[in-house]
């Protein structure tokens, strides 16, 4: 068996851990998918579109906790875990100015009665739910995070794949529209 060096331990100490969440909103009036994103309250890309997220506490049991926490932390939404599927993770060298971090996002559909009760709160300025098909610019490397969690929603929704789990009931009547739009937006 193998030791890792001093050497080696502190070069890989400087990565760290965060989670992004994406949620979506089917917009029945609007006929349109939209994402949940914050305006940064502080830097880096202070004042810019985010995905809710953050980095893992000690205290998180799993990274599928820390999202739940840091999305009501940053948006008063509390949903379980059972709510979120894995959309992938990211952790390209300079996709955070602050230094390595490796991501792992996770994506949800929420209804119109979870939308409601978004508000502000913790380190993000303001809130919105902005249509997927007309994004503001974004932060670090949340455009591609977007795109795999619509990729998952699709896979997931399309196949009705533990559907139970990722859809609450109310959302059944919206799920072909949800996923109409977002196979659109995908194959564009």
């Amino acid at each position: 068996m193998t030791s890792i060096t001093p050497q080696h331990q502190d070069r890989h100490a400087k990565a760290r851990v965060t989670v992004d969440a994406a949620l979506f909103h089917y917009d029945r009036k609007m006929h349109a998918l939209k994402v949940l994103l914050v305006e940064r309250l502080n830097p880096p890309c202070q004042g810019a579109w985010a995905l809710p997220g953050g980095f893992l506490d000690e205290d998180d049991q799993s990274l599928e906790q820390a999202a739940c926490r840091e999305l009501m932390e940053e948006t008063s939404i509390t949903l379980p875990q059972s709510r979120f599927f894995s959309c992938g993770s990211f952790g390209d060298i300079g996709r955070d100015p602050r230094g390595r971090t490796i991501t792992a996002a996770y994506v949800a559909l929420i209804s119109s009665d979870e939308a409601s009760t978004a508000s502000a709160a913790s380190d993000a300025r303001s809130l919105s739910f902005f249509n997927i098909a007309d994004l503001p610019e974004l932060a670090f490397d949340h455009g591609a995070i977007i795109q795999a969690a619509l990729l998952t929603l699709v896979l997931r929704l399309g196949s009705r794949f533990q559907i139970d789990n990722l859809v609450p009931e109310s959302l059944f009547a919206d799920l072909d529209s949800a996923v109409d739009l977002a196979t659109g937006l995908i194959l564009t």
